[in-house]
């Protein structure tokens, strides 16, 4: 396959053919593993990558996030990719999420055999009250670290007894 390719300031009024070169895609491929080196199916994998942008005279960095979940085998792969550095995370019920940082995929070749190693995780697990003593039903409980992640998604809603519990932790 080939990567997207944009190009800006076309006038459409001249006239002009326009020649755009695609450039070959890469991918990325590999296995999500438990403890003991076996493949963790189910698990949640996430592509990350910083995109430059010009709008007018300024420069926009916009993070992309593509998402993928293991098969069977633990086995993930991100197809369609352009040049550059990208960080995979992976995240699985009752484990500790965990992540490979500064991978480079160079322009037209495959990145395979990347091992993403996850950990048994501590859960937490509980009951939200409200003030009169009924049950808290519907609030959301989450991990609360020292500098807490903005784009932290984890956590329990309770249920409708006000429990809940909270998994995959350190």
């Amino acid at each position: 396959g080939y990567s997207s390719a944009t190009e800006r300031g076309v006038d459409p009024t001249s006239g002009d053919a326009l020649e755009i070169t695609l450039q070959p895609a890469s991918s990325i491929s590999g296995f999500v593993l438990d403890e003991e080196g076996y493949g963790v199916r189910g698990a949640e994998v996430q592509l990350a990558r910083t995109v430059s942008m010009q709008m007018g005279g300024n420069v926009m960095m916009m993070r992309s996030i593509e998402s993928a979940d293991t098969d069977a085998d633990g086995a993930f792969e991100f197809e369609g990719l352009g040049p550059g550095k990208v960080s995979l995370s992976a995240s699985a019920p009752g484990m500790q999420k965990a992540s490979r940082s500064d991978i480079d995929v160079p322009r037209g070749e495959d990145v395979t055999g990347v091992e993403i190693p996850l950990t048994a995780g501590a859960i937490v697990s509980g009951q939200v009250f409200l003030s009169d003593g009924r049950p808290a039903i519907g609030a959301r409980v989450r991990e609360v670290a020292e500098s807490p992640d903005p784009m932290s998604v984890g956590g329990a809603t309770t249920d409708g007894d006000g429990r809940y519990a909270v998994d995959g932790l350190e």
